[in-house]
Parts: structure tokens; sequence; C-alpha cells
């Protein structure tokens, strides 16, 4: 084997095994940042029917079960987060009547 041929095998392989350290590193950078990306994500909030929040109206959102039902019923929705019934029913209860 010639000198120049050595550098070129040397090259070659040296390409080759950084192939596959980045190919062994690859999936490890890829659970890190799906761990990074699990660590992120809120938690989900529960979903309640129009029912089981009306019910519990006075105590979560401070107006009558009738109120909630109407804001909820006015908005189409059958279930949702307790966060969104507030934010649906604090507009229903701020609406202006003519």
């Amino acid at each position: 084997m010639t000198p120049k041929e050595k550098i070129i095998t040397t090259e070659t392989d040296s390409k080759a095994e950084k192939e596959r350290i980045e190919a062994k590193t690859k999936p490890e950078a890829a659970k890190m940042q799906s761990i990074k990306q699990t660590e992120a994500v809120k938690p989900i909030e529960s979903v309640y029917t129009v029912e089981e929040l009306s019910a519990n109206a006075e105590s979560l959102f401070d107006v009558r079960t009738e109120c909630a039902i109407a804001a909820l019923k006015a908005a189409a929705i059958k279930s949702c987060t307790i966060s969104k019934a507030k934010e649906i029913i604090k507009k229903f209860m701020e609406m202006e009547v003519l």
C-alpha cells in the first residue's frame, strides 16, 4: 500500500467511525430530547360533563347552577375542563343584557 492509499483509507475509516459514533449517539440524543419534552408537558386536566360542572357551580364558579347551565349551553359545550368552563361562564356573566 502506498502512503497515498494509506491516507485515503485512514480518512475513509475515520469517516466510517464518525458515522458509527453518530448513529450510536443519535438515539441517545433523541431519548434525551424526549425526556426534556416529557418534563415540559403540563398535566392534563380532567374533563367533566355539563351536569357535573353545574352541580358544583356555586363552589367552583361562584354562580348559581342555572347560570352555569345557561352559559355552557350557549357555548354549545357538552363537556369540558374546569378552567375552560370558568372562562366561558365568566364571559357569559359579563355579557351586557339588552
